[in-house]
């Protein structure tokens, strides 16, 4: 590994920093009409993705420990819920099973480090490739997010909505049966709609 695993970390927290650091929405009362969900494809990213409406896009850039990073995102927002997806091109990759591994295990520390409480991780797999599921919940906002690496590119995926639309009594639990179906739905949809095309 050419790049150290506290780097790596760091680049997840900037990544993430922009979903994880807002206030919940306000609930909503409405249901979202579900033909507004459309495809939106990146040629650059090499990758589909359906969201509830057309992303914002935006590309930001943060210096690093290896230089410059620029991250390109695009960004759906609700009343009450966040869609986010992000990618960057990293200078050099992790290699092995363990590096990736590690790897993932030190973005999980940094965001748990970061005033996040750690509610369940689980190891996914994106569109063929192993990655990391984590759930996570700061100041009564809950965000679910899923990361992998590919070669030198760093994938990352956020659902995030209010604790009380994502669990039924409006507490977080590890206990996937406590989710509302609502959540369960919509984050499902946004997660299993993601295809790489390269």
């Amino acid at each position: 590994m050419r790049f150290t695993l506290s780097t790596i970390a760091l680049l997840i927290t900037l990544l993430s920093g922009s979903v994880m650091a807002q206030d919940p929405p306000p609930p909503v009362e409405r249901e979202d009409v579900s033909a507004a969900w459309k495809e939106f494809k990146s040629t650059e990213g090499g990758f589909t993705v359906v969201f509830p409406g057309t992303p914002k896009l935006e590309e930001k850039t943060a210096n690093t420990g290896i230089g410059p990073v620029k991250t390109n995102l695009a960004i759906h927002e609700t009343a009450s819920e966040v869609y986010y997806v992000s990618y960057i091109d990293l200078p050099a990759g992790l290699e092995t099973p363990e590096e990736i591994k590690a790897g993932l295990d030190s973005s999980r520390d940094q965001a748990i480090a970061g005033g996040h409480r750690l509610i369940s991780e689980s190891d996914v797999t994106i569109s063929g490739v192993g990655g990391r599921e984590l759930i996570l919940e700061k100041n009564g906002l809950i965000i679910r997010g899923r990361f992998f690496y590919l070669k030198q590119r760093l994938y990352q995926l956020i659902f995030g909505t209010p604790a009380t639309l994502a669990f039924r009594n409006g507490k977080s639990s590890p206990n996937p049966a406590d989710r509302t179906e609502k959540y369960e739905t919509k984050s499902n949809r946004f997660f299993e709609s993601f295809k790489l095309t390269k």
